[in-house]
């Protein structure tokens, strides 16, 4: 199957997997294995979605105007700065000329809308406020991040883009078991606390955080237990910074995790 992509002089050929060594020639972000479209005469590939995106489209993140999908930044160094998710990038991303507004290609993938476990009704994608929390980490939401607009004059139900692409369940290869998304955590009668096996550090009983369910011994910040899987860090949350944490983010939704969590085993 071949593509006659607008970015390459040459046919793109499609590939059901790819070399986790390389790169995409669009947005820059490693190939992880998925399926991409590639040049058999030179060495450009593209990521499926990233040679799918159409070359024009309108954001949620930015309703004024329509936005145009470009290769790279006319600037001396050529990097953008993504107004969804503060993240400086090359490459591959979407631009409004007129407000100088740039948002990069995985950002503008995410959907308007979408159903989550963690919570009863559907979340939407929104502009954030300076004065809102992520539920699920307890750190400021910026940028854009999904809303509950049904618990709003209640109480605010709001998540980073982030943590809505965690994994319900991940798997270290340092532990037997697989570990669970959990939302809470309840002290027993001898508990006064509960401190993270990774970094140490007490968990928050309000925030989400991973545990196993078949042996109980492994508690576990989100952060720290994705930098384990990631980049075997035996202390997390000195690994897991917000770059990091955007690089995540990304690579889940490249995989297509941000509707459906399902098991995460890189």
């Amino acid at each position: 199957m071949e593509l006659q992509h607008f970015s390459h002089e040459h046919p793109l050929t499609f590939s059901k997997k790819s070399n986790k060594k390389l790169s995409c020639s669009g947005c820059r972000l490693p190939l992880s294995g998925g399926p991409t479209y590639s040049c058999d005469e030179c060495s450009y590939v593209l990521h499926y979605l990233c040679a799918k995106v159409p070359q024009k489209m309108h954001d949620v993140a930015h309703k004024k105007h329509p936005l145009t999908l470009l290769l790279d930044t006319p600037n001396c160094n050529g990097e953008f700065v993504c107004s969804a998710c503060g993240d400086t990038g090359k490459g591959f991303h979407y631009n409004c000329a007129t407000c100088q507004f740039s948002i990069d290609v995985h950002c503008a993938l995410i959907p308007e809308s979408l159903k989550h476990h963690s919570h009863s009704h559907p979340l939407s994608l929104k502009a954030s406020t300076s004065s809102s929390h992520c539920a699920a980490c307890g750190e400021p939401n910026e940028g854009i991040s999904f809303g509950c607009l049904d618990c709003k004059k209640k109480r605010s139900f709001e998540l980073h883009v982030y943590c809505v692409t965690l994994p319900i369940t991940i798997k270290h290869k340092g532990h037997d078991h697989a570990l669970s998304l959990r939302s809470s955590y309840e002290l027993n009668e001898e508990q006064k606390s509960v401190s993270c096996t990774i970094c140490s550090k007490r968990i928050n009983q309000k925030l989400w955080y991973y545990g196993c369910n078949t042996c109980n011994k492994v508690v576990a910040h989100t952060e720290c237990a994705a930098s384990m899987v990631l980049y075997g860090a035996q202390n997390g949350v000195e690994k897991m910074q917000k770059p990091h944490r955007i690089h995540l983010m990304k690579r889940n939704i490249l995989a297509g995790r941000i509707e459906e969590c399902g098991q995460w085993y890189p």
